[in-house]
């Protein structure tokens, strides 16, 4: 997009509408073109807000291609390696400055009385000063080439504090009644005495914005995250439409109890007792600890008085544990974990790249990999060009925030699991750990690999039916070796549970 002012109304307007529907669960994106058509936010209320994002600077340089603002976070270690580079860096330019300054000299010397010295004396160097300067000019192109990058983290600043007027149907070209930046109306009813009635004139506005968010007494943005919560743990929200809580969205199944996990939520007051300061760890503790969390997922036994299939068969009152499967990413570090090969380690950078270098063009550059065996936060996500482990099993919209990802039975998953590289190199790293057991006989190993892949003992049957297969399957076996056959037939074996529908749902 060539016009600038465009550009920035176009991305506060992608912040505020992600930021209405994360926090506040509300649709204000809407707003942005008219008053919202089904919810209380009018185009006043939009621009208000957007006042806020248009007085932030996100964006460093403006030459394309673009570069967004960066913070500073090098550490003292940082700038002192920084620091030895650049002497480093220097020592060399100045051993080429002395030694083109001393063969120029002594070139004048040489040359007759008067005679003017050429342009460039360097060709009349000795050939052994040429060669000593050619070698300190690669010297000088590999450390420039390896200088170390001080890191730094994607963020905003202050920028020129602007009220926004109106753009009438959108259009920043048609302008109406300017706003001053503040809060949608609707969602002051509940303000503390305290809180500000306008916004500073010196600053954006984000502090502000930040706290009002985050005060215990606002309506939605506690409601909104522990039903989040609640929806990753139970399959479903208490609010089935997580980034909708307007008209639109569906109304709460157990307001009560939303009612309630909010409240709880919302006291747990921050420092100074102005912000939600509520623990996402004991919220997760709660839920699980609860009798509803730890039901069966098996339907309790229908009396003549209560048959909860048929008044309830979407089971919204929660009756009993609706299976849910793993995510994508779940998915991905189960077998990287029940392997014994992945990677725990926290921080660092997902991409082996420098920062803002291109990675993927659609064309001719293609340096995404996958095999990292880090956790699944630390795979990158390509926005066009999505890892297809993620992509088969509704890894969802990367350009987009979503609160609720659709979950897909289709063949290719299936296929997936029996045909990748990943499922089939974690089957048969396990099947050799148990294998090398050397003090378990095979229905141990069996007990083993039920306790890794299903959390759970195997059953007698499950035993017999185990060392049957594992008969057959070695006598299939393609290798040569007595001790490789028995190791692929353990992997096949392995590789069969992983594929079962016990190991991607949790029950």
């Amino acid at each position: 997009e060539v016009d600038t002012q465009k550009v920035l109304m176009d991305m506060a307007d992608e912040q505020l509408d992600t930021l209405g529907r994360t926090t506040m669960g509300l649709t204000l994106g809407c707003a942005r073109c008219h008053d919202h058509k089904f919810d209380p936010i009018s185009t006043a209320d939009y621009y208000g807000l957007a006042g806020i994002f248009k007085s932030t600077k996100f964006i460093s340089v403006w030459a394309k291609p673009r570069r967004w603002f960066e913070h500073d976070i090098a550490t003292e270690a940082d700038r002192k390696r920084l620091a030895s580079h650049t002497a480093g860096v220097n020592a060399v330019k100045q051993s080429i400055a002395k030694v083109t300054q001393d063969a120029t000299e002594a070139l004048k010397a040489k040359l007759a009385a008067g005679a003017a010295l050429p342009k460039n004396p360097e060709p009349g160097f000795p050939s052994e000063t040429q060669a000593q300067l050619k070698e300190l000019r690669a010297d000088l192109a590999r450390l420039e080439k390896d200088a170390p990058e001080m890191p730094g983290a994607m963020g905003l600043a202050e920028g020129t504090p602007t009220d926004l007027p109106i753009h009438i149907r959108g259009d920043f070209l048609n302008l109406g009644e300017k706003v001053e930046r503040r809060f949608p109306k609707v969602l002051l009813a509940n303000q503390p005495a305290n809180a500000p009635a306008t916004l500073p004139k010196d600053r954006s506005g984000r502090l502000e914005l930040a706290r009002w968010l985050t005060r215990p007494e606002h309506p939605l943005t506690a409601r909104v995250m522990v039903n989040r919560v609640w929806r990753w743990r139970f399959g479903q929200g208490v609010v089935r439409t997580t980034d909708n809580f307007g008209l639109l969205g569906e109304k709460p199944s157990h307001p009560e109890l939303l009612d309630y996990l909010a409240s709880r939520f919302a006291a747990q007051s921050g420092a100074g007792g102005d912000g939600l300061g509520g623990s996402l760890k004991a919220l997760h503790r709660l839920m699980m600890l609860s009798n509803t969390y730890q039901q069966a997922s098996e339907a309790p036994t229908a009396t003549p008085s209560a048959n909860p299939k048929l008044e309830d068969p979407e089971n919204r009152l929660l009756w009993r544990w609706e299976p849910r499967r793993l995510t994508a990413e779940e998915l991905r570090d189960s077998l990287l974990a029940t392997s014994g090969k992945l990677d725990r380690a926290m921080g660092g950078a997902p991409l082996p790249l420098k920062n803002r270098d291109y990675l993927f063009d659609h064309t001719s550059k293609d340096n995404t990999k996958y095999d990292s065996v880090r956790r699944s936060i630390y795979v990158p996500v390509i926005r066009n060009h999505l890892y297809d482990v993620f992509h088969l099993f509704d890894f969802g919209d990367g350009a987009v925030p979503n609160g609720d990802r659709t979950t897909t039975t289709v063949p290719s998953q299936a296929l997936f699991l029996l045909n990748s590289e990943l499922v089939m190199d974690n089957a048969a790293t396990l099947a050799a750990k148990v294998v090398d057991r050397a003090e378990l006989e095979d229905s141990g190993r069996i007990g083993v690999l039920y306790e890794t892949l299903y959390s759970r003992t195997a059953t007698a049957p499950e035993v017999t039916a185990a060392r049957r297969l594992l008969q057959r399957l070695e006598t299939s076996a393609t290798e040569t070796d007595s001790a490789a056959r028995k190791k692929q037939a353990w992997s096949w074996l392995t590789h069969t549970l992983i594929a079962g529908n016990e190991f991607i749902y949790v029950r």
